[in-house]
Order: structure tokens, then C-alpha cells, then sequence
């Protein structure tokens, strides 16, 4: 995939998760394709702009699949955690303790392990979209 313009990504990604929907199955193909796309961008932020890709690719087509709906997965957990810790803990509230266990991980583990920072970015924008619907 040679990408131009973070808009043409955008739309790429869109297509995928449109089809992925739509067909319902296939979804680990398009994981290992997501996977191997390297957005073609002219200077430094390529890397950034893959990082953030892969993880919008996954939270949008693959996701769902393996673990369930997020908001739902996230409430879940909150209700677990807010037992367990006998304080209420809300979905976005995980999202962001998820962050900060992969940035322990990035600290503790490998520094240049890349799946650290594509899940920071997935549960970052889960976050973001917990916070603007209030869930």
C-alpha cells in the first residue's frame, strides 16, 4: 500500500473496516495484511503514521472478533476492577490504566518492542471515544 496523504490512509482504513463488516469473516487476513501495510509517507512521521495505522486497523477490523465489543470488554472490566479495589473504576478509566501497563511494559521489556506503542495508540483512541460518548 503506498499512501500519499494521512487522508488517503484514512480512507484505506475505512474500506477495510467497511469490508471486514460487511463480510463478517476473514478478519485474520486482513490482520496479517494490516500488519504488513507500510503507509509510503515522505519524512520521519512515517513511523509515527504506521504505528498509529496498524493500531486504528486493528481496533476497527480484528478486535471485535477476538475479544468482543471494547466498550463492553471495558465496562466489564471496570466492574471487576471497582469490586475488587471497592472504588468505582469507569471503562475509560481501564483504557487508561491499559496504557500506562504498556508503558511499563516499553520500560521494563524490550524498549523497541513495537507492540507496546500500537496498543498505546489502540487503547488511546478507545479512550478518546469512551470519553466523547460518555461511556
Amino acid at each position: 500500500m503506498n499512501v500519499d496523504d494521512p487522508q488517503t490512509a484514512i480512507t484505506e482504513l475505512q474500506s477495510l473496516s467497511a469490508q471486514a463488516a460487511a463480510e463478517g469473516s476473514g478478519i485474520e487476513s486482513r490482520r496479517t495484511e494490516a500488519f504488513s501495510m507500510k503507509p509510503q509517507l515522505p519524512d520521519e512521521p512515517a513511523v509515527a503514521a504506521e504505528v498509529c495505522f496498524q493500531a486504528a486497523t486493528i481496533v476497527t477490523s480484528q478486535r471485535e472478533s477476538a475479544h468482543g465489543a471494547s466498550v463492553r470488554c471495558h465496562r466489564l472490566i471496570a466492574q471487576l476492577w471497582s469490586d475488587y479495589l471497592g472504588e468505582e473504576v469507569k471503562p475509560v478509566d481501564v483504557a487508561q490504566m491499559m496504557v500506562l501497563m504498556k508503558v511499563a511494559r516499553s520500560k521494563v521489556g524490550d524498549p523497541t518492542h513495537r507492540d507496546h506503542y500500537v496498543d498505546q495508540a489502540g487503547y488511546s483512541g478507545l479512550a478518546y471515544e469512551m470519553v466523547v460518548s460518555d461511556d
